[in-house]
């Protein structure tokens, strides 16, 4: 079964709670919404964890998804503002979607 990490970071530096979590969960996809230092999220998921994992390229800077499955097990179907869907093919079992969506808080949105 995969296992998924979903975590809005609020933007701080903790790529290496990020990367230990990964590790001892052992986490297939990961998936962090506020995420501003994205390569070196990357190199704490790969220094900690014995998988190798790759960040998924994203022209939205709001989420950030890392993976450990093979090449070519995800295809990236649409990308918005704020939400990213994927189709993921694991090496076992259905394909599915995954959905990261990180909607605007209520605090900075005008009435």
């Amino acid at each position: 079964m995969l296992k998924f990490l979903f975590w809005n970071v609020g933007k701080k530096n903790i790529g290496n709670l990020v990367g230990s979590i990964a590790s001892e969960r052992d986490i297939d996809l990961v998936v962090l919404a506020e995420c501003s230092t994205p390569l070196e999220t990357l190199r704490e998921l790969n220094r900690t964890s014995p998988r190798n994992y790759f960040h998924l390229p994203s022209p939205t800077r709001r989420i950030h998804t890392y993976s450990c499955l093979p090449q070519g097990s995800i295809t990236p179907l649409t990308e918005y503002s704020g939400l990213t869907i994927h189709q993921v093919h694991p090496p076992i079992g259905k394909d599915f979607l995954l959905v990261g969506v990180h909607l605007p808080s209520k605090m900075y949105m005008n009435s």
